[in-house]
């Protein structure tokens, strides 16, 4: 937003120049419709060379039909619609329902005031806003936020493997024990903490740990694991839930125990009483 002409563009080249990245998205297609759904939710300019000729420029057929801020001719100042931009990059971080909020109160402000007109054109953009928690964006988020709890199956059913990811730095943790142990999670925690507090540039190699890892986060559970955006107010408790959640996923379950062999009982002579034998005796060469 500090560019004498700021504007949303695609880019695989993460932190390679200056500027705010969002993402992952799990094609170039998904990237491309997101910033048309923020050039329409916020009415930005969707040609990024008009922004050129601002503020001696022509209007748009967007800036005819309304849908445009129109910087190009000055109908904004360079410095508003930069705001706005802004205003579009912190809804794209994820800083949401502060906008939401206003807009709904302008709505019935509106409505109350009788002009149906801009209180409608005021609950369609509300509708155009819904369409970023789609399940497609799910993932996106700034990326400096680019952080995650990865677990594997481990190398037998009482274990499960831990990565650690802090954008492009991945490191191993060490194998958590199942049935879980809140001091091994909180270690993990703890782990997790010092991870991200390292002060670290990323280079070409990191950038391209980041693409390897969003590319799990969009193979799948199956593939990719259990995956668990890190925020530091993460805890034991919903750690371990999430992790017991996944059992089935990470292929862990309780060590069964060894069962007991079973010895057979001699039956009991009552007390007290002789036993006889019923059968008559045998006889053998003619001799009793």
């Amino acid at each position: 937003a500090d560019e004498p002409y700021p504007h949303f563009s695609r880019t695989r080249e993460v932190f390679a120049e200056s500027g705010r990245y969002f993402g992952p998205f799990d094609r170039a297609r998904a990237a491309d419709r997101f910033i048309d759904m923020l050039q329409d939710a916020f009415e930005l300019c969707r040609d990024y060379q008009c922004l050129r000729t601002s503020p001696h420029g022509q209007r748009c057929t967007y800036a005819e039909m309304g849908r445009c801020l129109s910087p190009c001719d000055g109908s904004i100042s360079m410095a508003e619609y930069r705001k706005v931009v802004a205003a579009a990059s912190e809804f794209a971080a994820g800083r949401r329902e502060h906008l939401r909020r206003e807009l709904s109160a302008n709505m019935r402000a509106e409505a109350e005031k009788l002009r149906f007109e801009h209180a409608a054109s005021i609950k369609a953009r509300l509708k155009r806003l819904a369409d970023f928690d789609g399940p497609a964006y799910k993932h996106v988020a700034p990326a400096e936020e680019f952080r995650f709890l990865a677990f594997q199956r481990g190398a037998s059913f009482s274990r499960v493997n831990v990565l650690f990811v802090d954008r492009g730095f991945v490191e191993a943790g060490r194998a958590l024990d199942y049935p879980l142990r809140a001091a091994q999670l909180r270690r993990a925690i703890g782990r997790m903490d010092k991870h991200v507090a390292a002060e670290r540039t990323c280079h070409k190699a990191e950038r391209w740990r980041i693409g390897l890892v969003a590319h799990y986060l969009f193979a799948g559970e199956q593939r990719g694991g259990l995956m668990i955006r890190w925020r530091p107010d993460l805890t034991a408790d919903a750690l371990a839930e999430a992790i017991e959640a996944s059992a089935a996923l990470l292929h862990v379950r309780e060590a069964k125990r060894p069962k007991q062999k079973k010895v057979a009982k001699k039956p009991s002579r009552p007390k007290g009483r002789k036993m006889y034998n019923d059968h008559p005796p045998r006889k053998t060469n003619g001799a009793p």
